[in-house]
């Protein structure tokens, strides 16, 4: 089947985006993200293949791990390297990831040292292109 091929990192990039997206625009920061979350569900849904464990195992890790670098970058002042694509905080010894909020990257993290460590478990080899 010819969709097999990027159906894969589709379903990644779905299952990824709602945790590193950049775009929270004013004057309720929280609308924006909650959109793209909610198009990225709706388009897994259209898709009509929804994510096995594994999928969501690698979007979890995926998300803390690149979370976690914009965090760094953040937390040494060199976020503004990539303006437009991670949030830049008002102060430096700030970390936040795309998320904005210290909390919610904390749990995020988290999340995805517990997928990294069920992904071990099973066994299960790097990569996007078997998603499922």
């Amino acid at each position: 089947m010819a969709t097999a091929a990027w159906s894969g990192p589709l379903i990644w990039l779905l299952l990824t985006w709602p945790w590193v997206h950049p775009w929270a625009p004013g004057p309720e920061p929280n609308t924006v993200p909650l959109l793209m979350g909610w198009a990225c569900l709706a388009a897994l849904l259209a898709l009509g293949r929804w994510p096995g464990a594994r999928a969501w195992a690698q979007a979890w890790a995926s998300g803390a791990v690149l979370s976690s670098l914009i965090g760094l970058l953040q937390y040494f002042g060199e976020a503004a390297l990539m303006d437009g694509w991670a949030h830049v905080p008002r102060a430096v010894g700030e970390a936040m990831g795309n998320l904005r909020q210290r909390n919610q990257l904390a749990t995020l993290t988290g999340i995805g040292a517990v997928a990294l460590l069920w992904w071990h478990a099973q066994g299960l080899r790097v990569g996007v292109a078997g998603l499922g």
